[in-house]
């Protein structure tokens, strides 16, 4: 039974339906909390603007003290991260 172009068909739908929803399963609530079982939480703040860009900080927190922060851009359906917050210091990522 030959099945022609359904296979490339179905990878390319799955592919355009995965990009579309990641802002959708990525939480960015502010004050949404989770644990992980090494004891790291990890809480979504209030977004913020980093170098002219609209970010959402998700900070990793160890034994009650923040260590870094992922600075995280949705837009077009996908999760960017942009960079990362150690203390004060920013390093920024910029895209090709």
């Amino acid at each position: 039974m030959k099945r022609g172009p359904v296979l490339p068909a179905l990878l390319a739908l799955l592919l355009l339906s995965s990009g579309r929803a990641a802002g959708n399963y990525f939480p960015n609530a502010p004050s949404t909390t989770w644990r992980y079982s090494s004891g790291e939480i990890q809480q979504i703040g209030q977004p913020t603007t980093v170098k002219g860009v609209s970010v959402i900080p998700t900070a990793h927190q160890i034994g009650g003290v923040t260590v870094s922060e992922d600075l995280l851009e949705y837009r077009g359906g996908g999760v960017y991260l942009r960079g990362v917050r150690i203390g004060k210091q920013v390093v920024w990522y910029t895209p090709r």
